[in-house]
């Protein structure tokens, strides 16, 4: 692995794309401890106002259904007193 910084950039050719999920993996990892220390599944949904399936894709790691822009909407959330 010459110059990888992480293993998506060992994964992937392409670095945007390489950039762009470790990114989603980061978030989704901040997203999933907070909820997982903080609440039920039914709590986070009212906390993020967001419909419980969307939070159990967040528990369960299904990074495909998110953008970067949508994970860092919700973290925001956590980040804002």
């Amino acid at each position: 692995m010459d110059n990888c910084k992480s293993a998506f950039d060992a994964i992937f050719d392409d670095k945007e794309k390489a950039e762009n999920l470790k990114q989603r993996s980061e978030l989704l990892i901040q997203l999933e401890q907070f909820i997982k220390n903080n609440f039920t599944q039914s709590e986070a949904e009212i906390f993020f106002e967001v419909p419980e399936p969307m939070i159990s894709d967040i528990m369960n790691g299904n990074i495909d259904k998110f953008t970067v822009e949508e994970l860092e909407r919700l973290a925001a959330k956590i980040r804002t007193p």
